[in-house]
């Protein structure tokens, strides 16, 4: 009996261990409502069980429709947000916009062992701005609860034939299955593009004759293709990363060429880099103003002009700009570019003060060039083929005796030759309007440092005193010297609010000026420490780096984008009190990644009266590929066990 029993039991439970959602089709089952946990990922809060889209040429209009159908598992409370659903419609100067149509929604309970269906006649449903090119389509779905699945279905109609329906496979909660089909007439032929890590399923393309009707006595053929992705997990943002739209799963496209059968037209929309460059000259107006030399004739004194080596004449022309123009924040990089509007308001866009840099470097003979990139917010740019909309900002590059530099104007904090963090995104195209554009990459040659460098005294009553060293350079000095010089009294604030255990006295600074390369304070520290028994536990790192880690992921696809390379050192003395005996001191650590790509090392060492310890985190390169990913999240992990746990163990003689 007790054999049956079990086995029936085993049974029982590989049957629920085998219970799975059904991803094959859009019919509701009882196991998609009674599972409430995704084995996969248990901290998921909802699902994308199945979803398939197309998006095909509308004959009598040709515009553009798009069906998309998704069958949607709520899991918990946490997931009734994903009840409401976002759908970004493009607009565009003339008012034409696309729109929604065709919503169908219904709704899957389970209720005393029954599947309960309702199908929503009323859906909350409402359209707001977003920004001046898109509007948010927004639907709410009602009388979700925990389980409930949801299956619902709509329609995209637009007229914009440039801007073929992207399909994202990838979003912020799992999926299980996704499918896109195109039907794409012949006569518009786009460039598309698989984004992010992960592979495709099933890519199936097949050209069918005769399938598009453009007049009443012509047809074309028309391209298919099938693109299905499986077991897709949810992205999950993390720390050291770009925009995640460059990492996102997903299908984009950009129209390549035009064959306007119907109305007797060939038009060419992603040339030739050659043809780009012509278009940026001629019919922009950053390519414009780029030649305005007139304009600026008389505007630098005579004590810049007059300065012999080309260098400091490059550094003060920067600084004059930074002291004479502000930057308003905006990005316009081929639009809205005006140096009279420039030099009249003394404020405008990147465009606009990077091209005035460009203007004086150039008129007073310096080897300079524009150069168009991304931000990292924008994303990355495409280098099969030229996209001028991947690009958002203008800085300079100059050669002066035999040395490059990348020169931004718009931040009055950085040195020559430092451009702002948000242009740290790989790569940008110098603008050569003679011999051609090119690729240039954007490395940052400098490691930029953080170091304490300190000396603690403990006396026979155990309080601490010490006389701590600073210093910061690179892109880890550029916030500290914003806040510092904005507000010196901010900055002691801020630093006595973050150590707050710590008692600060005689702040110095030693830094003068806002485009020094680094930042170098001193100060005096004190705070106390108890006495257990008879022994002091001290933990001498009193200035944390890292909180915690900041590579919690079981996984991650992407890089681990800092940006620059890096480097953060501790230079501890501590000087102990003749009334204590050193027991114990930290352990040494020693972590290298393969060709010293990142490192760790600690070491402490002691004599009777003093413990010296020495503490060096190194990331050597600014990007690492995700398969480094565990081993920098293991650096890490020692890393905050080093500053919470160094400790050395004094005992009071007796």
């Amino acid at each position: 009996m007790k054999y049956s029993t079990l086995i029936l039991l085993l049974i029982f439970s590989i049957a629920k261990a085998q219970s799975t959602f059904n991803s094959g089709s859009f019919e509701v089952t009882k196991d998609d409502l009674e599972l409430m946990v995704f084995e996969k990922d248990s901290t998921a809060n909802s699902l994308v069980i199945r979803e398939e889209g197309k998006s095909y040429f509308y004959p009598k209009t040709h515009d553009i429709h798009s069906e998309i159908t998704k069958k949607l598992k709520i899991l918990n409370q946490n997931g009734f947000k994903n009840a409401e659903v976002s759908i970004p419609l493009y607009v565009d100067k003339e008012g034409k916009k696309e729109k929604v149509k065709n919503i169908k929604a219904s709704v899957y309970n389970i209720e005393n062992g029954k599947i309960i269906k309702t199908k929503l006649k009323k859906i909350s449903v409402f359209e707001e701005t977003f920004d001046e090119n898109h509007n948010i389509f927004k639907i709410a779905f009602p009388k979700v609860k925990k389980g409930t699945v949801i299956v619902y279905s709509y329609k995209i109609v637009s007229p914009f034939t440039f801007k073929f329906k992207e399909w994202n496979f990838q979003d912020d909660i799992p999926k299980l299955y996704s499918e896109y089909n195109t039907n794409i007439p012949t006569p518009w032929e786009y460039h598309a593009k698989l984004v992010g890590s992960k592979k495709l399923t099933i890519n199936e393309s097949i050209t069918e004759p005769f399938c598009y009707q453009i007049s009443t006595y012509t047809t074309t053929e028309c391209v298919k293709n099938k693109y299905v992705m499986k077991d897709i997990p949810a992205f999950i943002e993390e720390d050291y990363m770009t925009t995640k739209d460059n990492y996102l799963a997903r299908i984009e496209y950009e129209l390549k060429t035009y064959n306007g059968i119907y109305n007797k037209g060939f038009k060419h929309f992603s040339e030739s880099w050659e043809d780009v460059d012509n278009q940026i000259q001629n019919e922009t107006e950053l390519g414009k103003e780029l030649f305005k030399t007139d304009l600026i004739k008389n505007i630098l004194p005579n004590s810049i002009k007059s300065l012999d080596d080309n260098f400091n004449k490059a550094e003060a022309i920067l600084n004059f700009i930074k002291s004479n123009y502000s930057w308003n924040g905006e990005n316009n990089i081929f639009t809205n570019v005006s140096i009279e509007n420039l030099l009249k308001n003394k404020s405008g866009n990147v465009s606009e003060i990077n091209t005035l840099l460009y203007l004086l470097l150039k008129e007073n003979n310096i080897n300079v060039e524009p150069l168009i990139t991304s931000t990292r917010e924008n994303g990355f740019i495409t280098v099969f083929y030229p996209v001028i909309t991947d690009f958002n900002y203008l800085i300079i590059k100059t050669e002066i005796d035999g040395k490059s530099y990348l020169l931004d104007a718009t931040d009055n904090y950085l040195s020559f030759g430092e451009i702002p963090f948000r242009c740290l995104n790989h790569f940008g195209r110098v603008l050569d309007f003679v011999q051609g554009s090119h690729w240039y990459d954007i490395i940052i040659d400098d490691t930029s440092l953080l170091q304490y460098s300190y000396v603690l005294n403990i006396d026979e009553n155990q309080n601490i005193t010490g006389n701590v060293d600073f210093e910061a350079t690179g892109h880890h000095a550029l916030p500290i010297k914003k806040v510092y010089f904005e507000n010196s009294e901010r900055f002691e604030d801020n630093l006595k609010n973050k150590f707050n255990t710590i008692e600060f006295s005689n702040i110095e600074v030693a830094t003068t000026e806002k485009t020094s390369k680094e930042f170098i304070a001193k100060f005096d520290i004190q705070k106390s420490t108890d006495l257990i028994g008879n022994t002091v536990y001290l933990n001498p790192i009193v200035f944390e780096f890292f909180s915690k880690n900041p590579f919690n992921l079981q996984e991650r696809s992407y890089p681990i984008d800092f940006g620059y390379k890096d480097t953060y050192i501790y230079k501890i003395k501590v000087k102990v009190d003749e009334s204590f005996n050193v027991l114990e001191i930290p352990e040494a650590v020693n972590l290298t990644l393969p060709n010293r790509d990142a490192s760790i090392l600690f070491t402490a060492q002691k004599t009777p009266d003093e413990v010296m310890l020495y503490f060096k985190l190194s990331f050597n390169k600014d990007i690492y590929d995700s398969q480094y990913y565990e081993a920098l999240k293991e650096i890490m992990s020692k890393v905050v066990d080093i500053q919470n746990n160094a400790l050395i163990v004094l005992e009071k003689k007796q």
